[in-house]
């Protein structure tokens, strides 16, 4: 720091200590100048102590620079960064952010755990630049001061050194992080202005009137949109506001869709209007950005039933003379909806229907779409399928089957990701919910659920279909082992087994059930009738026994067919597993092992040497079917069969 005090120029430094090694400096000291006649000396030094986090702890900053002075942060984008007590958060661009901090093995060095965030969608450049900021936040390993700067010093995937540059924060900026942020909870009993004549209060998201006769069911309703509530400064004052979506119908089949905006005063809502988007559209993305709301919305457009909107419209909002107004533009040509809209996101799932069951903590459930492709991961196992949309309304969908690998999961996991996989494979309509990703599917009892997905955010630089994909290990020789579990679980569930496993040529290998859930494989032990079902070698998994309701079948496998591989350990720690259903393949190959980057192995390995080694490939498909969209040989440590 510097200051300027009583005609003082006082410095608080960072220098190099008696017993410090080169590399690493760590002393504090306070250094005072002052003129003496025409000439500026150093009149004292005073020793602080040694350097450490704890210094930075109550501070706050902004970023101005993603590299010295190499790439600026242009002004529309706020990205901050606050410390307390072993702990970094703020804002990135777009989404709030936090993770947790720590000491490393040297002075300055710190240790910055995996980042958390909240997951709205952004416009660019706010969304790309998030996404560098937080990539190159998770790699920062060493932190100093230039000057009155703060200094996060961090290594690129090519090697190069990066430094994120800091600048403190003003006063005003900090009084404005002191105000307590609007809650989902008071959005939803605030009171919103602009849908009817009189201002209407809503009771846990939703507003009844009175009929309209006595005699009439029919009744002005108002109700908030479930998603997630829009946070932004929208009047300038520093302090983020809320942006909510409410829907109003007065009988019959119209839904009216509102945009309404909350400011927040002293942690308190304040009421600043809503104004009509449209009668039953979706909202595609939604922003706060420079004051304004940005939305992208579907709408009516040449040759659209009266149905199916299937066009794409920008709309702004923004306060004026303190209340909520549309901001008019010029007149856009309109694009209609297609997969190119699809193509390239990922998401991740937040509710297998609507708000009513969401997802389990500490699972992740995701969905990405390339060149009509599917692949993500079911919370335990990864799947792929392939897609398509119709001609006359694109937001029909059709998948197809879906492969997924076989791995062993936890009972909650697994039903779960058995109850996504059914969903997924029955959805037949897509849309948009306030930026989300709704897929609508028709369960058992033929009733609808949709599937919600929220926008993924990753810390990783780059797309999957650019990521080197790398062997990071060596390995001397693979390592092929035939598998039988050795441990008798004691948890049992009682089933039956129908027919042998699929894949593994073993007559002992068998495909089971329990209820409604299918394991494959379950393994003959001991030379008994003893099945055990679940066990898996890579994550230590022992499984339950397998009570068998009726006798094992006769052996399907055949006797002379040789034993498959069932999971394959790559050099990278990277384990793919045997996928059942539609597996892709080129040519006459066929690339039938799952790996959890979204990749697949062909199962043609070479094993000329010691290591074996396997095609990995990403695998695009298009009207000509699938196609690999690059590729590499990685060394395999060892498999299972």
């Amino acid at each position: 720091s510097m200051t300027i005090d009583a005609e003082q120029i006082i410095l608080e430094v960072v220098t190099q200590g008696p017993d410090d090694p080169e590399c690493c400096p760590s002393a504090k000291q306070r250094w005072t100048y002052a003129l003496q006649g025409d000439e500026l000396v150093q009149i004292s030094v005073e020793d602080l102590g040694t350097v450490s986090l704890a210094d930075l702890d109550g501070t706050s900053w902004r970023l101005v620079d993603f590299n010295f002075d190499q790439q600026p942060v242009p002004d529309e984008v706020d990205i901050t960064a606050n410390f307390s007590e072993g702990q970094l958060s703020g804002f990135a661009g777009c989404n709030n952010y936090t993770t947790s901090i720590a000491e490393g093995d040297t002075p300055q060095s710190l240790t910055i755990s995996p980042i958390a965030s909240t997951m709205m969608a952004c416009p660019e450049p706010g969304m790309s630049l998030e996404t560098q900021y937080l990539t190159a936040l998770q790699n920062v390993d060493q932190w100093s001061y230039l000057a009155t700067q703060l200094a996060l010093s961090y290594i690129n995937e090519d090697g190069s050194l990066g430094t994120l540059m800091f600048e403190p924060q003003t006063e005003t900026d900090a009084s404005a992080e002191s105000v307590p942020a609007l809650t989902a909870d008071q959005l939803r009993n605030a009171t919103y202005s602009g849908i009817y004549d009189e201002p209407v209060t809503l009771t846990d998201g939703r507003y009844e009137g009175e009929p309209f006769s006595e005699d009439s069911a029919e009744r002005p309703t108002v109700m908030m949109v479930s998603a997630p509530p829009l946070f932004g400064d929208l009047d300038g004052d520093g302090v983020d506001d809320a942006v909510v979506f409410l829907s109003e119908n007065s009988g019959g089949t119209g839904h009216f869709i509102y945009v309404a905006a909350q400011l927040n005063q002293d942690g308190q809502p304040v009421d600043a209007g809503a104004v009509l988007i449209e009668d039953r559209i979706q909202i595609k993305s939604a922003a706060i950005e420079n004051g304004q709301i940005m939305l992208e919305i579907i709408t009516d457009g040449p040759g659209d039933a009266a149905c199916c909107k299937s066009h794409k419209a920008d709309k702004t909002y923004a306060l004026q003379d303190g209340q909520l107004a549309e901001i008019t533009g010029e007149t856009e040509d309109l694009v209609r909806i297609s997969a190119d809209d699809l193509n390239g996101t990922s998401w991740t799932l937040v509710d297998l229907n609507l708000d009513q069951q969401p997802v389990l903590t500490d699972t992740e459930v995701t969905i990405s779409f390339q060149d009509g492709q599917i692949t993500g991961s079911g919370g335990c196992n990864t799947y792929n399928s392939s897609f398509t949309l119709g001609e006359d309304n694109p937001f029909v969908m059709t998948i197809d089957p879906v492969a997924s690998t076989r791995k062993a999961c936890p009972e909650p996991i697994l039903n779960q990701e058995t109850a996504f996989f059914t969903a997924l494979q029955n959805v037949s309509l897509w849309g948009y919910q306030v930026g989300q990703l709704a897929l609508s599917y028709r369960n058992d009892q033929g009733d609808f659920g949709t599937l919600i997905f929220a926008p993924q955010v990753t810390t990783e630089a780059g797309s999957a279909d650019n990521a080197a994909m790398t062997t990071t290990a060596a390995v001397t020789a693979t390592q092929v082992i035939s598998y039988t579990p050795t441990e008798i679980p004691t948890e049992t569930q009682a089933g039956s087994c129908f027919a042998n496993a699929i894949g593994l040529g073993r007559t002992d290998a068998w495909r089971c059930t329990v209820g409604n859930q299918i394991y494959d494989p379950c393994f003959e032990v001991n030379d008994a009738p003893t099945v055990v079902c679940g066990a898996n070698p890579t994550t230590g998994d022992t499984g339950f026994v397998l009570e068998l309701t009726e006798p094992l079948p006769e052996p399907n496998a055949g006797q002379g067919q040789s034993s498959k591989a069932w999971l394959v350990e790559l050099a990278d720690g990277q384990v793919c597993g045997l996928m059942t259903g539609t597996v892709p393949g080129v040519g006459d190959r066929v690339a039938p092992y799952g790996c959890p980057d979204g990749s697949n192995l062909f199962e043609d390995f070479q094993q000329d040497g010691d290591v074996w080694m396997a095609e990995k490939a990403v695998i695009g498909l298009n009207d000509d079917g699938y196609f690999i969209e690059q590729s590499e040989m990685v060394a395999i440590s060892r498999i299972w069969k």
